[in-house]
């Protein structure tokens, strides 16, 4: 387990290219990709994110990452080599899949829900997929800020995503993904907004995922991507 405390951002960096950081493995079905899933990554920005995961107990496990963004593709694909192997986590077309083995004893894992907010908050949030054809539900207040809500379609029946723009920026800020089966949801914050020269976009830098089942005003974070190299 890394504390935040223990590890410099450069040691993280570092794991992107090392065993990473974690406990015992323990196995599980490893899923290998087809032809259809592959993504010409010149088409995509890789950015290399420090990741925090925020567990039970107060402790905090990080871990160095690589998020594969790929606007034309609508797809996020996450790689991260911890101690107990090579893992990856794919989006595309919001439908999931993972590759891998370990991931019960891997502290840092990712699910639909929560890569569906990292998603929607750096692809939408940062301009590279346009929000304008999404439907509108209206205009929310959110912790004093006013939003336009927009949905976005999820193929997954039982997951309801929801953008929020922010009226006076104009940006995508807040993503929430509702799963009404199991009756949770969960909030990605989006802020420490960068300009990116490449495609003259801001985009942002660090997005919080919290867990808002028992409501905002209760909100729990989970999760913290911030991404520290976005060529």
């Amino acid at each position: 387990m890394i504390h935040r405390n223990v590890l410099s951002i450069a040691a993280l960096l570092a794991c992107l290219m090392l065993a990473g950081c974690g406990t015992q493995p323990t196995e599980t079905p490893t899923k290998q990709p087809t032809s259809s899933e592959q993504i010409d990554p010149a088409n995509c920005i890789a950015a290399q994110a420090v990741v925090s995961y925020f567990l039970e107990g107060g402790r905090t496990y990080m871990t160095a990452q690589k998020h594969l963004f790929c606007p034309e593709a609508k797809s996020l694909q996450i790689y991260s080599k911890e101690p107990q192997g090579s893992f990856t986590w794919k989006l595309t077309a919001q439908r999931f899949s993972r590759m891998g083995s370990g991931f019960q004893s891997n502290p840092a894992d990712w699910d639909l829900p929560r890569m569906l907010s990292v998603y929607a908050g750096f692809l939408y949030g940062g301009g590279f997929v346009s929000a304008d054809s999404l439907a509108d539900g209206g205009i929310v207040t959110l912790e004093g800020q006013r939003y336009r809500q927009l949905s976005m379609p999820v193929p997954d029946k039982v997951i309801h995503a929801l953008l929020y723009r922010n009226l006076d920026t104009n940006r995508i800020e807040r993503v929430v993904i509702e799963d009404k089966k199991q009756g949770q949801s969960w909030m990605g914050i989006c802020y420490n907004w960068s300009y990116y020269s490449p495609k003259k976009l801001w985009i942002p830098r660090t997005i919080d995922i919290y867990d808002i089942t028992d409501g905002v005003a209760s909100k729990r974070m989970i999760i913290q991507a911030e991404y520290k190299k976005v060529p």
